[in-house]
């Protein structure tokens, strides 16, 4: 072959490894309309137990024996930051309740000090429950957001639990919305969903949209057997369903199309069966951050991530964190469920993650960390 040939066969070879990097660049940047699909959550340090929450030996003494959740959210107490951590049903021998709230110093490093909402030396619901069935058979919470000083509760309102020994039995329930008084009770708010909506384990995060202050609402609908969705409500519209706008779709620009009718939103992550879902802000990513369990397939929980809340998002990150079996975990215990991660407690660089956990076995929460990679 003339050496000119050559030439030309090796200029067209690297020109064409070139484009074709280029081409692959441009889609890996462009997915989701402009807007890049971040690299999946890298682990450095599995998880590790960093103590367990509530039990007998640990709240048995304020009537709390199990409870479960511990969804963690930022609370300023007189001024200063708090973490409450919002407890579901409670098995107590002398004050079984719908739920329960303890509160710590802010932010997390260790173990906290729990200190726990009480009345006469017992702990104290944030709100009651009929318990029944049909109506009203639980309403532990699901995300909360504080928005000027004042805290709002989604809660998963239960009219109907899954029985066990029936196969073809499902759960049915439907999200409510609780406001927290400046004397510290919670009242019901006019604002709620249909059974079974889109809209029924709702996380809420505080952000921006077209400069303005709102709550992105993170959510799954029927229950443990449902993609996630997105809504978003001005920050001072909380208490005004006509508010709530509901995620439809991208336009031809890559912008957010929205409704106001809550059955027209569609899935920012598809093909998983969801039900409680935890959702942060990462600002040391700077990327949204999802946890939750997917129920169609065995295994732990997932992370993904994303720049906007409406994606697109991650493959997903594995978190198993009962396997390999952890030393801390009896022969006896298990049922994972839950995974709440706690805000603003990232250690000094951005590393640590901390999260809460649920067992159905033994019947309570506790809190896990993680070191994740910050690019």
């Amino acid at each position: 072959m003339e050496v000119w040939m050559r030439k030309i066969l090796i200029f067209v070879l690297v020109l064409t490894l070139i484009l074709s990097l280029a081409v692959y660049v441009f889609i890996r940047k462009n997915m989701g309309h402009g807007v890049s699909v971040p690299d999946p959550v890298r682990i450095r340090v599995k998880s590790q137990l960093v103590c367990r929450m509530v039990g007998s030996e640990l709240t048995g003494d304020i009537g709390i024996v199990g409870t479960d959740l511990g969804i963690p959210v930022l609370v300023h107490v007189n001024g200063s930051p708090k973490i409450f951590f919002l407890f579901g049903d409670v098995i107590s021998k002398q004050k079984p309740g719908a739920n329960a709230v303890a509160y710590a110093n802010y932010p997390i490093n260790g173990c906290p000090d729990l200190r726990w909402f009480m009345d006469d030396g017992m702990y104290r619901e944030m709100w009651g429950s009929l318990r029944k069935d049909g109506v009203d058979a639980s309403t532990p919470p699901a995300g909360a957001v504080e928005i000027d000083g004042v805290l709002y509760v989604y809660g998963f309102r239960v009219t109907h639990w899954k029985k066990r020994l029936q196969p073809n039995d499902v759960t049915h329930g439907y999200g409510v919305l609780f406001k927290r008084l400046g004397n510290g009770e919670f009242v019901e708010t006019n604002v709620s969903w249909p059974i079974d909506s889109k809209f029924v384990n709702i996380a809420p995060v505080s952000g921006k949209l077209n400069g303005k202050n709102v709550v992105f609402l993170f959510s799954s609908g029927k229950y443990r057997d449902s993609p996630i969705y997105l809504a978003y409500v001005p920050a001072d519209k909380m208490e005004d369903l006509s508010s709530y706008r509901y995620f439809i779709g991208l336009d031809d620009r890559g912008n957010p199309l929205w409704s106001n009718r809550w059955n027209d939103a569609k899935p920012i992550i598809n093909k998983v069966k969801v039900g409680e879902l935890s959702a942060i802000y990462h600002p040391y990513l700077k990327q949204y951050l999802l946890m939750f369990k997917d129920y169609s397939v065995n295994g732990g929980l997932q992370i993904r991530v994303a720049y906007n809340p409406w994606g697109p998002y991650s493959k997903p990150t594995k978190l198993n964190p009962l396997s390999p079996k952890p030393s801390w975990l009896k022969p006896s215990w298990g049922g994972l469920y839950g995974g709440y991660i706690v805000p603003g407690s990232y250690g000094k660089d951005g590393h640590t993650l901390y999260y809460v956990i649920s067992l159905w076995i033994p019947y309570s929460t506790f809190l896990m960390r993680i070191e994740i990679e910050i690019p």
